[in-house]
């Protein structure tokens, strides 16, 4: 069983660690504000693994690339939502890190 931990950032979103003790692995949910989400990291203690995207909204990417580039932590997101956000938004993996999408 994970050990989770919730941080608000902005006005009205969450985002999510999920620490697995046995391996120490830490994947992050969505990736809306970057100094919040290093600082659950810091109160925490653990280090990041993996961002996991669940949409491609700003507020949930928005911060994606620069948390990849300043923890080498992969970027995980599905096909879908990384179209979404390369051909709709006018994203690119230069802007977010390297996206790495999933089926």
């Amino acid at each position: 069983m994970p050990d989770i931990h919730q941080f608000p950032y902005g006005s009205d979103n969450y985002g999510v660690l999920l620490h697995d003790p046995q391996t120490g692995a830490t994947a992050l949910v969505d990736a809306g504000d970057a100094q919040a989400a290093l600082a659950a990291l810091q109160d925490t203690g653990w280090s990041l693994s993996q961002i996991w995207l669940t949409h491609h909204h700003g507020d949930h990417i928005g911060f994606a690339g620069q948390l990849a580039k300043s923890t080498n932590a992969p970027i995980l997101i599905s096909r879908i939502e990384h179209d979404i956000a390369v051909n709709a938004l006018a994203m690119s993996d230069e802007d977010y890190g390297d996206m790495i999408a999933t089926a």
